[in-house]
Formats: C-alpha cells, sequence, structure tokens
C-alpha cells in the first residue's frame, strides 16, 4: 500500500541516488551543484495543509524510504493510548508496545533496506551531533534509567541517519526541503486531530484551561494545549517564512496561514505568541532590514507604554503566583539545579535526569509531569556538563551560521526560521537537547543543509586558488634557457 501511495516514488528515489556521491569521497562536481541549488531551483513549497494529497504523494516521491522511515519516528514520538496524567513520569505499557517499539523498528528497518549515507567528520555540524548522540547512547551505562536511555539515544541516531541518508545526493537540499515541509504536514495532521476531537468535545481532548479567545483548550494525550501552541506558530512562522521567499504564492498563503492561527486559537500556550512575535520580526530583518527594524522598534515601545495590559495578558486567568513562577517551571528548574550539583560531570544518564529531579519534588501536582520544561536542564541533569557543553556549543555556532546564512540567502528563511522556535521551546518545553521529537528533526534538517552549504563554501575556495595558481603560472615568465636568463637579469634589475 505505501508503495503504491508513492506511485513510483521510492523508484525515482533510487534512480535519483545512482547520480549520488559515494560516501567517504568527494565528488567536485555533485559538490558545486549542491552549492548552486538556491530557493528558485527548489520550486514552490509543498502545502501544510493535512488533506491535501497531492502534497504527501509528492514529498514522498522526493525522499522515498527515508520520508516513511521519518514518519514512522514520529507516530513512535506521538502516540500515546492513555492521558498523559496517568502513566505520570513513564510512557505506559501499551503506548510501548503499540506504538513506540514498532515503529521504532519500522523506521530501522526502513532505512537499512538499502543504506547509504554520506561519511561526516567533526568539522561538519552533522559530525558534531553524531558525537552528541553517541554521548547520550554511552550514558546508559550510569543511567538512572538505562534502557529508556538506551531508547532514546537509538532515536536520536536514527533521526540522524535519515538526513544522512538524503545527503548522498546531488540534489540533497531539494530532498532535504521536501523531507522538511513533509514533516510539517505531520505535525499539522496531528493538530488537526487534536482539534477535532476538542470540537466533538471527547473529554480526553478536552482542557478547561483559558485559552487565547476560549475558557477551555484542546488537550490530547499525544499534544498538549501548550504543545498545540508551539506546532501552530512552527506552521505560521514556516508558511510565512516560505512566502517572503517567493516560494508561496497568493492564495495558497492565505489558505496555509489562516490554517495555522485557526489552530492556534485552540492552543493554550503564551509561549507561542513570544514565538511568533520574535519569529515575524526575525523573518523581516532578514528579508527587509529596514521593516525589521521598524517592526522591533515599534514593539519596544508598544511593550513599554502598555506593559501592564501586556502581562494581564500573558497571566490569563492564572494566579499571581502561578505566573510569577511560570507556571511552577521556575520550583522545578530551582530543584534542578540543585540534583544536578549531586553529578556535576555525568549527569543521571541522557533523558533520565529530568525525570529522577521531578519524582523527587515535594509538590504531588509537579510529580505529575513528563519533563523540566526546560531542554537546558535536561540536557545538563541528563547528560552533565560535558554532554551539555557539547549540545550548548553545537547549538550557538549553528544558530550564528544560519543568522549569516538568513541574510545571504533569504531565499531559503523557510529551512533557517525554525531556529527561533528551537531556542524558545528549548527555554520552556523541551525543545532539541533533550531527546527525539518533531524540532529536532527541524534541526537535523538545518545542521545538512548547513554543511553542504558550507561544504559548497569550501570547494568553491579550493577551485578558486587553483586557478588563481594556473593563471599566475601562465602569467610568470620562463627561467628557462637564453631567454630565461634575460628574464632574470630583468627581475633583478627592477628590484
Amino acid at each position: 500500500m505505501v508503495l503504491r501511495f508513492l506511485g513510483g516514488g521510492v523508484a525515482e528515489a533510487e534512480a535519483r541516488r545512482r547520480t549520488t556521491i559515494c560516501c567517504g569521497k568527494s565528488n567536485r562536481g555533485v559538490v558545486l551543484s549542491i552549492f548552486g541549488q538556491k530557493a528558485s531551483q527548489l520550486g514552490s513549497a509543498s502545502s501544510i495543509l493535512p488533506w491535501s494529497i497531492g502534497a504527501w504523494r509528492r514529498d514522498l516521491r522526493i525522499t522515498g524510504l527515508p520520508g516513511v522511515a521519518l514518519l514512522s519516528l514520529q507516530v513512535a514520538e506521538f502516540g500515546q493510548l492513555e492521558p498523559r496524567l496517568v502513566h505520570k513520569l513513564h510512557e505506559s505499557l501499551s503506548s510501548l508496545l503499540v506504538f513506540r517499539i514498532p515503529f521504532t523498528l519500522a523506521a530501522f528497518l526502513l532505512l537499512f533496506i538499502r543504506p547509504q549515507y554520506r561519511k561526516v567528520t567533526l568539522r561538519d555540524f552533522s559530525g558534531w551531533f553524531l558525537l552528541y548522540a553517541l554521548y547520550f547512547l554511552v550514558s546508559s551505562a550510569w543511567s538512572t534509567e538505562p534502557i529508556m536511555t538506551v531508547g532514546k539515544g537509538i532515536e536520536l541516531l536514527l533521526g540522524l541517519g535519515i538526513v544522512l541518508h538524503l545527503r548522498c545526493s546531488a540534489d540533497s537540499i531539494h530532498r532535504l526541503d521536501a523531507l522538511r515541509t513533509l514533516l510539517l504536514r505531520f505535525i499539522s495532521m496531528i493538530g488537526t486531530i487534536a482539534v477535532a476531537g476538542f470540537v466533538l468535545r471527547i473529554p480526553v481532548f478536552v482542557s478547561q484551561r483559558h485559552g487565547i479567545l476560549m475558557n477551555s483548550t484542546a488537550d490530547t494525550p499525544f499534544l498538549s494545549s501548550n504543545g498545540l501552541g508551539y506546532v501552530s506558530s512552527l506552521l505560521l512562522l514556516s508558511v510565512t517564512a516560505d512566502y517572503l521567499s517567493g516560494r508561496i504564492h497568493g492564495q495558497s498563503a492565505v489558505m496555509q496561514s489562516g490554517y495555522a492561527i485557526f489552530l492556534f486559537l485552540f492552543a493554550g500556550s503564551r509561549t507561542s505568541i513570544v514565538i511568533i512575535t520574535l519569529g515575524m520580526g526575525i523573518l523581516l530583518t532578514c528579508r527587509f532590514r529596514v521593516l525589521g527594524i521598524g517592526y522591533f522598534s515599534s514593539l519596544s515601545i508598544v511593550v513599554c507604554l502598555e506593559l501592564d495590559r501586556v502581562l494581564k495578558l500573558f497571566q490569563g486567568n492564572q494566579t499571581r503566583a502561578q505566573f510569577g513562577t511560570l507556571s511552577g517551571r521556575t520550583i522545578m528548574w530551582a530543584a534542578a539545579w540543585q540534583q544536578w550539583k549531586a553529578r556535576p560531570i555525568l549527569g543521571f544518564g541522557g533523558g533520565a535526569g529530568g525525570k529522577f529531579v521531578i519524582s523527587h519534588l515535594g509538590s504531588p501536582s509537579l510529580r505529575l509531569l513528563s519533563s523540566l520544561h526546560n531542554g537546558f536542564l535536561e540536557a545538563l541533569t541528563g547528560l552533565g556538563a560535558i554532554g551539555f557543553l557539547v549540545g550548548l556549543s553545537l547549538l550557538i555556532v549553528v544558530t550564528c551560521a544560519t543568522y549569516q546564512r538568513g541574510h545571504r540567502e533569504p531565499g531559503m528563511l523557510g529551512i533557517y526560521i525554525p531556529i527561533v522556535h528551537i531556542w524558545i521551546t528549548s527555554l520552556m518545553s523541551t525543545g532539541v537537547l533533550a531527546w527525539m521529537n518533531y524540532e529536532m528533526m527541524f534541526y537535523l534538517i538545518l545542521l545538512s543543509v548547513l554543511d553542504i552549504q558550507r561544504e559548497g563554501d569550501r570547494e568553491s575556495v579550493r577551485i578558486a586558488r587553483v586557478n588563481g595558481t594556473k593563471q599566475g603560472a601562465e602569467r610568470a615568465p620562463t627561467m628557462k634557457g637564453a631567454k630565461g636568463r634575460l628574464n632574470l637579469i630583468r627581475l633583478l634589475i627592477s628590484a
């Protein structure tokens, strides 16, 4: 059934791989053709609307088996059979048996039907992340929950394997962009299911939490009301970025951005308002610098003049104490800092640090949470100072590189803009330093695109040097024979 749906896409992908870069070898012509892929050559971006069957088929044709593996891995991540508060810190056994284990195994098998991967080194961002993922996996040796750490470490390696598989082709940026839009459509579908359950008033899909416009919000076993806000904000930023890049036009842009806003109305995440506000300003700054500066200047003035109203908007129906602790986050963060001091170098094991901290909290309501709601502290308590520094330094360097590329190549803003979402969700949720999630996949796609572009830069510089040397040698006077002796005398005189 999958092969029929692809409509021969796997065969097309395999035919495309026959013109690929051999793993471990550098093909200069292919590297330059990769570097030459600009936004205009990527074509129009696929729709994020989940009912767009043509868009599903297009992206799956381009990505082939790695695209199917991505969907399988994401089903494993989102799949839940019971409300989150039922099983507290750990995933239920039924969810593990029905979703996590079989779909993760399916992603592994799909990747290794025809294994082909681009060789990476530590000077590549992907190689840097590989070091982080391997350290995450090795931390199972001292983890307080070794089985969970092994599972999450394998998921990180599978996510990296998906993007490295797509790098082994001359049109790798095009294929990675298709993987990005495929993932956007998948999370759009997840958000649609959450909203549909809320509209139908299915009890497990409704939370009596004050939302943007309503007194209740969509809250599901697989996507919280905060999570719905994060998903919809990323969809809106991505659509806006593709529109500013000229890859979405007119009515399509209005429909897709309108649908993202529609999903956002059922969320309860105030953090998402910050994501959208900052993200839009950064997009304007990258595309139209003057407008961006004007946007942030106006925003600063409005916040200063209407600070009380802004704070009231963000406080919602929370008490002053709840708002002051960011819904209990600061309490968990303080406890995490104290617990980290017990194992400052190695931590409690990848993915296990936050759960260890939460299990020792005094508040019964906070012990129901599944994470510390801070990816940086999850990495610090789980992987200790070593893993934390590796992950944080990579994130900082990638952010700087993305900022530079965003100004140099504004036509690819759709690939770059998730970095804004990643930073804010890493501060207020799990982000990209904790374990595998959809944000991690956007991060890995970004890493691979930056690696391809940097490799193209290096190859262009090398070829320019070679050409310059050849031209210099052609212009250099000969030093052989009588003519050479005469040229030598002329050089000595001129000196």
